[in-house]
């Protein structure tokens, strides 16, 4: 039968630690639950919960820079933080904030998620930041902006580089320090809009003719562009590329769609169990499937729309456009796909949650390490929805962050990037650049272990009920 839901928020916590909650979340859901479709409503309430949240954030974000008063900002912060905490949960979980579709309705965990994420590093890991640049990075623009009248030479307005754009010309690059512009100023606030949106290297889509950055994008913006491997501001990955994963996304969605209406249901044992009675490579290829599926989307949205048009009409300046990804599938390694060619719309903000429990003394591997773990937790975040029953209270639900299938997943590529690291070494700088069977085994081992890791996420979202034919009766009923 289907779920009754309600829409009440989810108290904070509760007297008891509901162990049959945890247990069914940690160690699978006996049957899987059918899902109710709900329809679509609660735009309203979705608004109030974001807004909420963006201010705060704005307000914690602008008080960073602040060099008095500091006890009592960091206070502010952390009672900011706890709030956010709250709204994040509920926004994420709530069935009333519903858009009326179950696919649709996957952007709200993954907008709460962000905005837990970015609260926690504004709020909590800014505390034991010890340089400024990394609690409140400074802007950087070009030379000559009207940034930078006023501001004196050297001292803080140093950090002069150049950097190549994408027509050849030179740019001087500076640094605008923060005691140009107050705590309750405009130029305060677009600061804080910066820090919170600008999750890759570029620069910034508000008032985009300033050519605004942060400073940890400068060695972005100044390394030499190199073919393969590199993005290249202004553009995207290309036709060609385009059609070949359109092609191949096509030619393999029929034997998607089999094997996932295949999948047995069984009111014994978990549901993880109901996929894992697929056949061993029929496991390996859904996995592979919806990662080509992924970047698929960026590629058409950059190389048909976004790039061609900002380009045409002179919207954004080149150092505002980096491509989501780089060729993913010419990856010739996990190393070279994950620091790379994904995506690094998380990297940045997954590396500073990484250090509230990774020390910075175990150097670059742990911090990695540390990032997948953030990571696995964003993707744990992202079905929070289709957990039956809902979870007791807030303090609850922050454990889907631990939902062993996406955490296995992405911990696991972690410790792949560093078995190539010990056993073949650093990847190559560019494609062709490594020949021989190292080239191999690179190639071989990442899509073994994507293929054979991916497996676990996978069972996670059956045994969420959520490849249930119960569910999902008409396929548009899902989207």
């Amino acid at each position: 039968m289907p779920i009754s839901l309600s829409s009440t928020a989810l108290p904070f916590l509760t007297t008891s630690l509901h162990l049959d909650w945890l247990r069914s979340v940690l160690f699978g859901i006996t049957p899987p639950p059918d899902l109710t479709i709900r329809p679509a409503s609660g735009s309203l309430l979705a608004v109030s919960y974001l807004s909420t949240c963006l201010a705060l954030g704005i307000l914690s974000a602008m008080t960073l820079p602040e060099r008095t008063n500091t006890t009592a900002w960091k206070w502010f912060r952390f009672i900011s933080w706890l709030i956010v905490v709250k709204l994040s949960v509920d926004f994420s979980i709530d069935p009333a904030v519903s858009l009326g579709a179950p696919l649709r309705d996957m952007v709200m965990p993954l907008l709460g998620w962000n905005a837990l994420a970015r609260m926690t590093d504004l709020c909590v890991v800014s505390v034991w930041d010890g340089e400024e640049r990394d609690r409140a990075p400074r802007w950087i623009v070009p030379a000559g902006s009207k940034l930078l009248r006023g501001v004196k030479e050297g001292g803080e307005a140093n950090g002069q580089a150049q950097v190549a754009s994408s027509k050849d010309t030179l740019m001087q690059w500076k640094v605008v320090p923060h005691s140009q512009y107050p705590l309750l100023s405009l130029r305060r606030l677009l600061w804080a809009l910066d820090h919170i949106s600008l999750l890759r290297p570029g620069t910034s889509w508000f008032l985009p003719a300033e050519q605004r950055a942060l400073e940890w994008s400068l060695p972005i913006l100044t390394q030499p562009a190199k073919p393969h491997h590199h993005r290249f501001f202004a553009r995207s990955e290309g036709l060609p590329y385009l059609i070949t994963s359109v092609v191949l996304s096509a030619a393999g969605a029929p034997m998607f769609m089999r094997m996932m209406s295949s999948i047995p249901q069984s009111s014994t044992g978990t549901g993880a169990d109901n996929f894992y009675a697929l056949k061993w490579w029929e496991q390996g290829f859904i996995p592979l499937w919806i990662g080509l599926n992924v970047p698929l989307q960026w590629t058409v949205m950059e190389t048909l729309f976004l790039f061609p048009l900002t380009r045409r009409f002179h919207i954004l300046p080149s150092t505002a456009l980096l491509p989501a990804f780089a060729h993913p599938l010419l990856a010739s390694g996990p190393t070279d796909l994950w620091g790379r060619r994904w995506h690094p719309f998380v990297r940045r903000t997954a590396w500073r949650n990484a250090s509230l429990f990774v020390p910075r003394s175990w150097g670059a591997w742990g911090s990695r390490l540390g990032s997948f773990v953030i990571t696995g937790s964003l993707h744990g975040w992202a079905v929070i929805r289709w957990i039956r029953p809902l979870p007791p209270s807030t303090l609850h639900a922050l454990v889907v962050l631990l939902l062993p299938g996406p955490m296995a997943l992405f911990v696991g590529q972690g410790v792949a990037c560093v078995l190539e690291l010990l056993l073949l070494g650093p990847p190559p700088a560019g494609r062709g650049e490594e020949k021989g069977w190292r080239a191999w085994a690179r190639w071989v081992w990442l899509w073994v272990s994507v293929a054979w890791m991916g497996r676990w996420f996978i069972a996670t979202i059956v045994s969420l009920g959520m490849a249930t034919t119960e569910s999902h009766e008409g396929a548009w009923k899902w989207v």
